[in-house]
């Protein structure tokens, strides 16, 4: 095997995408199942048949509902909103659809306009959604269509009916989102062409991605007026804690970023490069993918992630929660591969990272991997994983609290690294005349994957989150694409990674300029997902603090993992710190988590 430029966080930076689901007013979906007796999808993905919906037909739905919640009976009002809440999750599973076929190769115009099609319909039903709830709340039969509902869930229908027409153009402003996240698609990957060749060209790139962030955030800042997106956005995603909440967070993230340098440069060159090695060797002077050899690797190193979830999952477990959960992980991995719910791309014309969803409509979980042929392509396959069997487990709900979702997925790749020797173990990597085998292979791999973590998840989610809630609150500070560079260059300086170790991290990834100084274009996440970044620092902190347990502990550490798992499905009533309480997992706002986690990562140095 030779190297090939490792492409920074390209395999560590997952995301779960947006479930798009609702509930129905009565019996909401899931509600009052346990998880290991709901109702799983039985088909397979790839005999989906894609039809659009009739968008009139649910136009006319939601006309419907509204007169009712209106003015009808409570009886028919409720059959009326749940048949339109019934053809919105319709119209969802296909836009979901629409968008993996779409994330698959970015050059396909076929599924670029289906799915800008399908988001403007939705965009707009959406809307209608929010007016049948609020109609309805505010109508004649608010009690008896509304019982059982907490007043928060009410609450929050106030707001976001009142957040969707306060600046009455909803609607249209979200379909410009849309062109614009469709425009920042082309200006990278649909391009066909390699953007970062060159710091001119990385320059040009980052400034346009720029100027498209600036005109994204004055669009959101006109739907959610005065600053109010950023909170808006966190509370979408599920969380109980605020963007002022994090600026603690991030004070103590700025205190320990200094370990991701000391580490780089305590593995030196030949370890970093050594831990992105891919499959590829030289026949007639090019640099071709041993593919073969790559998926012999990638087979052998899934019956490794297959040992240990049958040791988390196992029937030995004596506490109450893992002995009910008994071959979760592996009854999760079989319905996988039997409904054909894993996707391994190599194109490089599509989406090149990796991501999990929920097809609501068809009650299937979906998870896409675009592979590398690295010896580290595992790592992001066990991550995404365990973003899978949430949704496996639990339904749309599996993904609705991101950040134990995020829990689930870092917290299993992290006590991965406990099973590193046999995944490497046969492996031998030559550098520069030297080689490595066996544990001091798998030595390196776990140094490289808890620096990768702490730099990828950790500082660059904390530094990622900063910038954008700068860019959204500070808007007008924007005039050109280039002054978000110039923050994002500043934040890199503020935690702790210095100018001279992004040209080196730079250099060492096959780049001839700093490369990681425009590194934040290229995160496609900022346009998809606005303030998804954070989840990855904040459950990447209670995942090294998991694998600080597992080295010592194996068995514990699983038990802890379980009860994540369990809990964190979205329905179960418990805040994302209360879930880490119930399992005796830090929590990133307290200092002593961070104590603990220095000491792991001194270990190493």
């Amino acid at each position: 095997m030779t190297e090939k430029k490792i492409k920074i966080l390209s395999v560590v930076m997952s995301v779960v995408a947006v479930v798009i689901v609702v509930a129905l007013v009565i019996g909401a979906v899931f509600v009052g199942r346990s998880i290991f007796t709901r109702k799983r999808g039985s088909i397979s993905y790839n005999d989906i048949v894609y039809e659009r919906p009739d968008f009139n037909s649910i136009d006319e739905a939601f006309e419907k509902a509204i007169d009712e919640a209106k003015y009808g009976s409570s009886s028919s009002a409720i059959s009326a909103m749940n048949d339109a809440t019934s053809k919105l999750n319709e119209l969802a599973a296909y836009l979901g659809y629409a968008n993996i076929e779409y994330q698959k190769d970015y050059t396909n115009k076929e599924w670029e306009n289906e799915y800008t099609v399908l988001s403007a319909q939705y965009s707009k039903s959406y809307l209608d959604y929010y007016t049948m709830l609020y109609s309805a709340l505010h109508g004649p039969n608010s009690s008896a269509i509304f019982r059982g509902w907490s007043q928060s869930d009410l609450d929050a229908i106030d707001s976001e009916y009142e957040a969707l027409t306060g600046s009455g153009n909803y609607v249209e402003n979200q379909q410009k989102i849309t062109e614009l996240q469709n425009e920042y698609n082309n200006l990278g990957n649909g391009s066909g062409g390699n953007v970062f060749a060159s710091e001119s060209s990385a320059r040009e790139y980052s400034d346009k991605a720029g100027a498209l962030l600036i005109r994204m955030a004055k669009l959101y800042n006109e739907i959610y007026p005065d600053g109010s997106y950023p909170a808006y956005a966190y509370s979408s995603y599920g969380r109980t804690y605020t963007p002022s909440d994090v600026t603690k967070m991030r004070d103590y993230v700025k205190n320990i970023g200094h370990y991701a340098v000391d580490m780089y440069y305590d593995l030196g060159e030949s370890g970093m490069k050594m831990s992105g090695t891919s499959f590829y060797k030289e026949e007639n002077g090019q640099v071709v993918d041993d593919a073969r050899a790559a998926e012999k690797f990638f087979e052998k190193a899934q019956n490794v992630a297959l040992k240990m979830f049958s040791v988390i999952d196992g029937k030995d477990a004596t506490d109450p929660v893992s002995s009910s959960m008994h071959g979760y992980l592996t009854d999760a991995f079989d319905y996988m591969n039997d409904y054909d719910l894993y996707y391994a791309s190599r194109n490089k014309n599509g989406n090149t990272g990796a991501f999990t969803t929920y097809l609501s409509g068809f009650e299937i979980p979906y998870m896409f991997q675009y592979r590398g042929d690295t010896i580290n392509d595992i790592t992001t396959f066990v991550h995404e994983f365990g973003h899978f069997t949430s949704y496996y487990l639990s339904g749309a709900y599996g993904g609705s609290d991101l950040d134990i979702a995020e829990v689930q997925s870092q917290g299993l790749e992290m006590m991965f690294v406990n099973y590193y020797e046999d995944v490497y173990g046969d492996l031998t990597i030559s550098y520069e005349g030297d080689s490595y085998t066996g544990a001091a292979l798998a030595e390196i791999m776990a140094e490289a994957q808890v620096q990768s973590v702490l730099l990828s998840s950790v500082v660059f989610g904390c530094i990622m989150d900063e910038l954008q809630y700068d860019v959204y609150t500070n808007t007008d500070n924007y005039t050109r694409g280039s002054d978000v560079t110039e923050k994002y260059d500043e934040l890199l300086l503020e935690y702790g990674l210095t100018e001279q170790y992004t040209l080196d991290y730079s250099h060492l990834l096959g780049w001839n300029y700093n490369y990681l100084e425009y590194w934040w274009s290229n995160v496609s996440h900022t346009f998809s997902q606005p303030f998804y970044y954070i989840s990855y620092a904040m459950s990447a902190i209670p995942a090294l603090s998991l694998y600080a347990e597992s080295t010592e502990d194996f068995a514990s550490a699983a038990v802890k993992y379980n009860i994540v798992q369990y809990y964190g499905n979205g329905n179960s009533g418990y805040t994302f710190e209360e879930i880490l309480d119930k399992a005796g997992i830090g929590s990133p706002f307290e200092k002593s988590t961070y104590d603990e986690i220095s000491v792991v990562l001194d270990s190493f140095l």
